[in-house]
């Protein structure tokens, strides 16, 4: 009767083992991507996966999926903390019409930190892609080194809670709106520094709940403005500090009861009209305005302290 038993034990344990799922299997911390791997491989260094979206399940979170070479590797809803890292190649990310290419919305609370590093985001095709990357849940998100062009809408930041998002080395252009636009419930911080925004509708629009940092920023091109601050749904800041603001159609523009643009060392050229004070628009008196269809002057200067 014991050798029956330990036998149909041993049977049962195996079963067991056969029976779990794959889930069950441990994810890895780091995985690659090439535009000859196969979504059915391991994303290992040697069997890499092809696509963002046929991998991402396959990554831990906090981890990285990293590039292994130049490809098309698809649209991705990131729903946990990662890191997609290009290799200073052409990554790219196309997005079909109606389409994001970078989706972020990560549930629950605690660190939900999300990197996007050397990639290139393309919306171009029959129709413009809808938005290059579409924040709506995350503690942080860092952009750099990227290129987002061709798309309806560029990075679109629009939370319900508290967020952190720096861009960096980043080109953002030929975008139909806004290049870059921020608001929250809570408080969007956005931080851009050595970011050009170019070729669009608006370069940097901070809405209701956003506060701006730009940091050797420069708006160029765009029809629209370069800098805007909307104020009428919440307090909305934007903070220029050795920016610029070219060839627009206006270089800075505040209006809302709550919207206010601070400058310093910044430079308002060649727009047809330099500066919009149709709300608050302060200076600490070492900006350059000149050159202007109009070039409009701030409503107030601060004092260096």
């Amino acid at each position: 009767m014991a050798t029956w038993i330990r036998g149909f034990c041993i049977m049962l344990a195996i079963a067991c083992v056969a029976s779990l799922p794959a889930a069950a299997h441990a994810q890895a911390t780091r995985i690659w991507l090439s535009g000859v791997g196969d979504d059915v491989n391991p994303c290992s260094r040697t069997a890499p996966c092809k696509t963002f979206a046929g991998s991402i399940s396959k990554v831990a979170s906090g981890g990285t999926i990293s590039i292994i070479d130049p490809g098309e590797y698809g649209v991705v809803t990131i729903t946990k903390p990662i890191t997609l890292e290009g290799d200073c190649t052409a990554v790219g990310i196309s997005a079909a019409s109606a389409a994001s290419a970078v989706l972020i919305s990560i549930p629950g609370s605690g660190d939900k930190r999300v990197v996007l590093r050397n990639l290139v985001l393309d919306g171009a095709g029959s129709a413009k892609g809808l938005i290059g990357v579409s924040v709506s849940s995350a503690s942080t998100v860092l952009i750099d080194r990227c290129l987002i062009h061709n798309f309806v809408n560029g990075i679109v930041i629009n939370t319900a809670g508290n967020i952190n998002v720096v861009i960096s080395a980043t080109t953002i252009d030929r975008i139909d709106n806004a290049a870059v636009s921020a608001t929250s419930t809570g408080i969007a911080t956005v931080k851009t520094e050595n970011v050009r925004l170019s070729n669009s509708g608006v370069g940097i629009v901070a809405s209701g709940g956003s506060r701006v940092y730009a940091l050797r920023t420069v708006a160029s091109h765009n029809t629209d403005a370069g800098f805007l601050a909307e104020g009428d749904s919440g307090v909305a800041r934007i903070f220029i500090d050795h920016g610029a603001a070219t060839s627009n159609g206006t270089g800075v523009l505040s209006y809302g009861v709550d919207a206010s643009i601070t400058m310093t060392q910044t430079m308002v050229t060649g727009n047809g009209l330099g500066i919009d004070n149709s709300d608050e628009v302060l200076s600490y008196g070492d900006n350059q305005i000149s050159d202007n269809t109009t070039n409009g002057t701030p409503t107030g200067q601060l004092g260096v302290q």
